[in-house]
């Protein structure tokens, strides 16, 4: 699926959302006999933006697979008892590439499992993000992003 890149146009959105389902469906069952597989499975969310970018999911059909997915991770953690150091380093990277939002309930889903630990440990990791400097894009990296009377606008003011 992740390397797929035709268009999904809105007659087989339906078909789409219906086989991410059957995916989500057949990983929990797998989680009743191996929840550490089933949850390294589920992390099929990493295909949202992959999904998203090949359709047009303004009914919202495909994203509520997604949501679907992101909350059953909750129990999948706790019945598999991942570390909570690893774990929270996936959160953290899941959220850094939230386009679509699809990661949206990911901390509160699995803050059971994260625990005090982990979840000091994304906060910090978070912190540092805050904290690190933006790099100043190369000028042909620079883009217009709007257009103004004045002339074009651009993302940031780097003089």
């Amino acid at each position: 699926m992740a390397r797929a890149r035709g268009f999904v146009d809105w007659q087989k959105l339906r078909a789409l959302a219906a086989d991410l389902e059957t995916q989500r469906g057949a990983i929990l069952r797998i989680g009743d006999s191996d929840a550490r597989e089933a949850l390294d499975l589920l992390w099929l969310l990493g295909l949202a933006d992959a999904t998203y970018n090949r359709c047009d999911d303004s009914n919202g059909r495909v994203g509520d697979v997604f949501r679907a997915a992101c909350r059953d991770l909750g129990p999948l953690a706790t019945a598999a008892k991942p570390d909570p150091t690893a774990l929270a380093d996936r959160v953290y990277d899941a959220f850094v590439d939230n386009g679509y939002g699809q990661f949206d309930g990911l901390i509160e889903t699995l803050a059971p499992t994260l625990g005090a630990a982990g979840l000091a440990h994304l906060k910090a990791r978070f912190m540092a993000l805050q904290q690190a400097p933006v790099p100043k894009p190369a000028d042909d990296e620079r883009r217009v992003v709007a257009w103004a009377p004045a002339g074009p606008c651009m993302p940031m003011n780097w003089s």
